[in-house]
């Protein structure tokens, strides 16, 4: 079963899009989202180093964007599961959409994520 994937990052897209283009060798779209292929959000550079923007202002546009990609992807909230390593953004997410899976991630404990994932996903 193909699962639409999405990343919403606070890296700037040039960066992220050059990164999974040349290192990773993997096809995606940035600030778009196509099923089938791996859709990437990702701030401009401008919006990146803005001053006004707290951690809070980063995880509503985090909710901003998966709102956006669930509804063109035609995914319910109860069928997404959000990871992200700063709990700012996990209880946010949670509160927009309580029948969301939503998970906090330790920074660098990627295998033990990966792990509860497959144990989710099943």
């Amino acid at each position: 079963m193909l699962f639409p994937t999405w990343i919403v990052t606070r890296g700037v897209d040039t960066r992220i899009s050059l990164y999974f283009h040349t290192v990773l060798r993997m096809r995606h779209v940035m600030n778009d989202h196509r099923p089938g292929v791996l859709s990437i959000y990702a701030p401009d550079s401008a919006t990146f180093h803005r001053d006004d923007q707290d951690g809070l202002w980063w995880a509503t546009a985090k909710v901003s964007f998966v709102t956006s990609f669930l509804a063109t992807a035609g995914v319910s909230p109860s069928d997404a599961i959000f990871v992200d390593d700063t709990a700012t953004n996990v209880r946010t997410m949670k509160r927009a959409f309580p029948s969301m899976k939503c998970l906090h991630a330790e920074a660098g404990e990627y295998r033990q994520t990966l792990a509860v994932l497959q144990y989710i996903i099943g």
